[in-house]
């Protein structure tokens, strides 16, 4: 999915995620298509939580989010 070349369109920042997080770039891409928005947590910030299991709910957001940017 990385190699779609579509301009990031956000702004999310993942307070747990820095350059040494294993495959941040690709985690970075995801908030900056919107795919991936994160966690919102009580302080305002989002959190990626890269450790924790994805639902099938989240997958289906996912590819939501990833078929609208193949709309046209």
């Amino acid at each position: 999915m990385n190699r779609v070349s579509h301009a990031p369109s956000k702004s999310i920042v993942f307070s747990d995620v820095d350059g040494a997080t294993p495959h941040a770039k690709e985690i970075w891409w995801l908030a900056s298509t919107g795919i991936s928005e994160g966690w919102l947590e009580p302080d305002g910030s989002r959190t990626f939580r890269g450790m924790s299991p994805v639902t099938r709910q989240d997958m289906a957001a996912f590819l939501h989010r990833l078929d609208s940017l193949f709309s046209f």
